[in-house]
């Protein structure tokens, strides 16, 4: 009686602490939750307002006369959140094909935007390039203003870790969610840098091109490597679908 005693007191005790490391597992993943849920709302809502943003200026782009109004960015940003919602609820079996579709347009997209960007613009020396800083924001120090400066950078890698949201549909997830964020990370952050460079010798004057009316001054890096209006809203156009499904993405 006294081993049948010991061995279900064992058995309880195993019970009860497998179910604590269960329950400590569970509040983990709450936990983890709950710390990215602020960080997502904020990328979904950023990618959406600068979407918006970006149809205007492309609207502006085709049409000087227009005037962009602020309840109109709210509403375009509106509607490329309902888009998003859309692909991931209603239209959630494409959503693979979406992505995949997605991810051939930013190869080809990147290509499509380069080659005419490099072959067109004038091109600035590389002494301007590398050997030039400018401190346009006021601040205190030529540093200070340099790590302020990479905060835009760090953002375009906002998302990167969105393979883990599908981590329960996903066959092997422990392997396959980290190999798509290295991959997401490497691939996105050369292809960034290669776009970066190029912009950069094709800048031109950054007074200029920093003042213009068109929301995002690369669109008007576009325009004056192009001297096509249609010519630069075509390659704005790729990105503001990029970007669009970047939001997509988030939400998947």
């Amino acid at each position: 009686m006294s081993g049948t005693y010991e061995l279900q007191s064992q058995n309880t005790s195993k019970v009860t602490h497998g179910n604590a490391e269960h329950s400590n597992d569970r509040d983990a993943v709450q936990l983890r939750r709950l710390g990215t849920r602020p960080v997502l709302k904020a990328a979904n809502a950023s990618g959406a307002f600068n979407s918006g943003i970006f149809i205007q200026g492309l609207i502006t782009l085709c049409n000087p006369n227009h005037a962009p109004k602020g309840w109109q960015n709210t509403m375009l940003s509106w509607a490329v959140l309902a888009f998003a919602v859309s692909i991931n609820t209603i239209a959630s079996s494409l959503l693979a094909k979406f992505e995949g579709l997605i991810l051939i347009l930013h190869i080809v997209g990147f290509i499509a935007i380069l080659i005419p960007l490099t072959y067109l613009a004038p091109h600035a020396s590389a002494q301007d390039v590398f050997g030039t800083f400018m401190n346009l924001g006021g601040w205190n120090t030529q540093a200070y203003s340099f790590f302020i400066g990479l905060v835009g950078s760090a953002y375009a890698f906002v998302g990167a870790d969105a393979a883990v949201h599908m981590a329960e549909e996903i066959k092997d997830s422990a392997v396959v969610i980290p190999q798509a964020i290295l991959f997401s990370v490497a691939i996105n952050g050369a292809l960034g840098l290669a776009m970066l460079i190029a912009i950069l010798f094709c800048l031109g004057d950054p007074s200029t091109v920093l003042q213009t009316s068109l929301g995002f001054p690369f669109i008007q890096v576009f325009l004056d490597a192009t001297k096509s209006i249609p010519g630069a809203a075509i390659m704005a156009s790729i990105v503001l679908v990029l970007g669009i499904s970047s939001t997509t993405g988030l939400l998947a």
